[in-house]
């Protein structure tokens, strides 16, 4: 997160307070998903540095670009699970130390403002950020400020320890502990509904491979008593996770059925990984758990749907010296940002494929979002414009594959169809958002590969 790594400026040690709550009690209370981040446990851990780092001092950040000074981190937003997007997003930042305001400012080339009664910075890509106590931080994205001061309002009006934030997620943070520096957390309450549910689990692959004939109407009503996913993530020799969803009714109802139909639920919600594939999964009491080995990459992506998008891919800030040197590092690092954003793309996109348009859809907002946020001080205006055509290619994508129920419903409109017409008709139009999808892909190939060029030339350097 580059935004993120201008709070190493200008740093004086400070003591930390003891806990957690403090940071969790401030999250807002429409917060329905929350992600918890132990930084010194983080940096302990060779596992979760960037690739060829020996040790923390020869990088910034660590492997989601969290600043080496930030000892704990609480991301939060709230998540419309029927459409899979999100209106804005807050990050809240325990430092080892203190930088200042205008020190955050000058480095990103924000403005000073004040919002909610308090001094903060505006940086240019669309970010706020202030100041709660000497070295705890509040952030949120998109930077709209009559949404932060209300937060920051409702932070002053309830004193430190004593916030709403959703039961749920409070108790997944108490998770968190040394040995599982990460954890994850959906409140899922009153998402699903019944008639819905039922209808879903008609169509539900799962069920169809089942050899016994299962009782759809139960585990309908064991599904929409959902309360909630915690994603626990243990570090030891290597990376470890566990995936527990608690249920307001017992789950033996789903029997042999818990694994596949959970991953094909996590599939079509814009959840899955996968890691998922290869876990074991128990159902006991009112949860179904799955555990085993997780990868980076499956780290990164859970972390994903929370990321202010200050873009976790690019490289820690180096030191900018005077034209054209100036140019040509910030240069190198804007264009390695966004090959950086393609690479994750491409490793994603086996998990990609057959989910939800809109499991689709959020991914590749996501994608535009972090090439949008990568650093533009000093960069060459035709990488500027490179990066803009990538991400909006990305969003082009996004768009494609959220038309396709739109363009579905629009077309059975005023007509009566039957299950199999508003299939084939739903086929169809997956089949067009398909193919913009090769067609906008091969042109981000083609545009890439332009760029890369035409910057060695100029300057000289291989990118």
């Amino acid at each position: 997160m580059n935004v993120l790594m201008t709070l190493l400026v200008a740093i004086v040690p400070l003591p930390a307070p003891d806990g957690w709550e403090d940071l969790v009690s401030r999250v807002p209370r429409s917060a329905n998903a929350l992600a918890v981040l132990d930084g010194e446990a983080l940096r302990a851990s060779p596992l979760l540095r960037p690739e060829g780092a020996v040790n923390v001092e020869d990088t910034g950040t660590l492997l989601f670009n969290i600043p080496k000074t930030c000892r704990r981190l609480v991301l939060a937003t709230e998540l419309d699970f029927r459409e899979l997007v999100d209106t804005e997003r807050v990050a809240l930042l325990e430092l080892d130390g203190e930088p200042t305001l205008a020190a955050i400012a000058q480095k990103e080339g924000g403005e000073i403002d004040h919002v909610g009664g308090r001094e903060a910075v505006r940086l240019p890509r669309d970010f706020l950020i202030t100041k709660l106590a000497p070295n705890t931080f509040a952030a949120m994205y998109p930077a709209r400020r009559q949404s932060f001061a209300r937060w920051l309002g409702s932070i002053d009006r309830q004193g430190a320890g004593r916030g709403d934030v959703s039961p749920y997620l409070r108790a997944a943070a108490g998770r968190l502990d040394a040995n599982a520096p990460i954890v994850i957390a959906l409140d899922l309450a009153d998402v699903a509904a019944l008639g819905e549910t039922r209808s879903a689990l008609r169509r539900s692959r799962a069920l169809a491979a089942a050899p016994v004939k299962p009782d759809v109407d139960a585990i309908a009503s064991l599904l929409t008593s959902v309360e909630g996913l915690v994603l626990t993530v243990s570090v030891g020799e290597g990376l470890h996770g566990e995936l527990r969803v608690d249920f307001g009714a017992a789950t033996a109802v789903l029997g042999p059925l818990a694994k596949p139909l959970l991953l094909e639920v996590l599939a079509d919600s814009g959840a899955y990984l996968a890691d998922f594939d290869d876990w074991q999964a128990v159902a006991r009491g009112r949860s179904i758990t799955l555990s085993g080995a997780l990868s980076r990459d499956g780290v990164r992506q859970a972390l994903g749907l929370f990321e202010l998008p200050t873009t976790a891919v690019s490289p820690g800030r180096a030191p900018i010296g005077e034209p054209p040197n100036a140019a040509l590092a910030a240069s190198k690092r804007y264009f390695d940002g966004v090959v950086a954003v393609r690479d994750e793309w491409n490793r994603m996109r086996g998990v990609l494929r057959g989910r939800t348009n809109a499991s689709q859809a959020l991914w590749y907002d996501r994608f535009a979002e972090k090439v949008d946020q990568l650093p533009a001080l000093n960069v060459d205006p035709n990488l500027l414009t490179f990066g803009a055509e990538v991400a909006k290619r990305y969003r082009a994508i996004a768009y494609s594959f959220r038309g396709v129920n739109i363009s579905t419903n629009f077309r059975r409109t005023g007509f009566e169809v039957t299950a199999s017409d508003f299939e084939q008709i739903r086929r169809q139009e997956s089949a067009v958002a398909q193919d913009n999808f090769l067609v906008l892909t091969k042109e981000i190939d083609t545009l890439t590969a332009e760029t890369r060029k035409a910057m060695t030339q100029k300057f000289q350097v291989e990118f």
